[in-house]
């Protein structure tokens, strides 16, 4: 992943040790928890306008 974005630019050479510790903090967290985070299929039928219409007026 890293290498991919020092490719194409997305990434400097002085910010991968940064970068490294982001993503392994990022993946522990995701990784480790005890139940699914994903959204559930029906959240895909949502027309992503008006969802956000919605929770946007809050």
């Amino acid at each position: 992943m890293a290498k991919l974005k020092l490719r194409t630019g997305a990434l400097m050479p002085s910010e991968v040790e940064g970068f490294s510790v982001q993503m392994q903090k990022q993946w522990a967290r995701d990784f480790a928890l005890p139940f699914p985070v994903w959204p559930h299929q029906s959240w895909f039928n949502l027309d992503l306008i008006e969802v956000k219409d919605k929770h946007c007026r809050r």
